[in-house]
């Protein structure tokens, strides 16, 4: 089960042109960066509370909140207050060159979503109080600039006491010097949106930007193969464009080697298998089997399972890329 945690510095910003209709009132509506790689690198995407989850994810089935578990509230609060009161133990100067850090980042990516959208928008990086979480009458904010809020949501995803990946926005990212149990779970994100060309700002609506599509993606039979993909690539300091174009090169090639395969007329055979063919073959014309078998060499058999397995999230990223009707 790979689970993401959203808190409190996950959103990018929030749009108060537009809002969440949820229990605790209006609340305007968060920005997520990577949906699409969000959505399909994890089976669980627990917010924090609703108040940080966009409006049309509100209600997915693999969206969970910690507010909706006592147990794992309880943890998130008490997490929340001790790693707040350990961020303020943090040198005055480094917490201001970090906030710095921040601030700047802040800014290009707001603006570059700025100029995508088609819509009016009106964001902020939010400095409006949750109403969630109070401890000794403080409320917390939501705003992805403070320091404390990115050592706080390190502390609330230990405090769970599951296995979860910390989802940070791109600038508190930065800001944290990446100290997340996995410094690349955000530039992941980021991949699984290249290569499936499934884009974020292409699909950000009023509501947010989870495409219809995505559903029938996290169903695909090659999901966990998908997503084994992107853990065992080595993300840091590459191109994630060019990166994201080498895999989907490597799924085309392998789409036509399998055309190939059945042009030449293996097609069927590999279907089977060998050994299962030749078992077949044995129990209908006993010694027939190992006859069968010698068709095809054990190197041969070897090497075609080892390039399906190689290969065997290829057909998750040709049907992400060209959608069935």
């Amino acid at each position: 089960m790979k689970r993401a945690l959203v808190g409190l510095t996950g959103p990018v910003c929030y749009d108060y042109k537009n809002h969440l209709n949820i229990p605790s009132g209006a609340f305007p509506n968060p920005v997520l960066e990577n949906v699409t790689g969000l959505v399909l690198s994890y089976d669980e995407i627990w917010f924090i509370c609703r108040e940080l989850c966009p409006s049309d994810l509100q209600n997915a089935h693999f969206v969970k909140f910690i507010e909706d578990e006592p147990i794992l509230m309880e943890r998130a609060l008490v997490a929340l207050e001790q790693f707040t009161n350990m961020a303020h133990g943090i040198p005055k100067g480094e917490m201001i060159r970090r906030d710095g850090i921040a601030n700047r980042g802040m800014h290009r990516a707001i603006e570059r979503i700025t100029r995508a959208v088609p819509f009016e928008f009106t964001p902020d990086h939010h400095s409006q109080q949750l109403s969630t979480f109070r401890l000794s009458g403080h409320a917390f904010n939501a705003s992805g600039l403070r320091f404390e809020n990115v050592v706080a949501d390190i502390g609330i995803a230990a405090a769970l006491d599951f296995n979860i990946d910390v989802i940070f926005n791109s600038y508190a990212s930065g800001a944290a010097g990446l100290i997340q149990g996995d410094p690349q779970a955000g530039n992941r994100l980021v991949l699984a949106e290249q290569i499936t060309g499934i884009h974020t700002l292409d699909h950000l609506s009023p509501q947010g930007a989870f495409h219809e599509s995505l559903n029938d993606l996290r169903s695909h039979e090659r999901i966990a193969e998908f997503r084994n993909l992107l853990a065992e690539t080595d993300v840091e300091g590459k191109d994630l464009k060019a990166l994201a174009a080498e895999v989907v090169a490597q799924a085309d090639r392998h789409a036509r080697d399998v055309l190939d395969r059945f042009i030449k007329g293996k097609g069927k055979l590999r279907t089977y298998g060998v050994p299962t063919a030749a078992a077949f073959l044995n129990q209908v014309i006993p010694g027939a089997g190992a006859a069968f078998g010698g068709l095809f060499s054990a190197k041969d058999w070897l090497d075609d399972r080892k390039v399906k397995k190689r290969v065997s999230w290829a057909p998750f990223v040709l049907d992400a890329r060209n959608p069935r009707e």
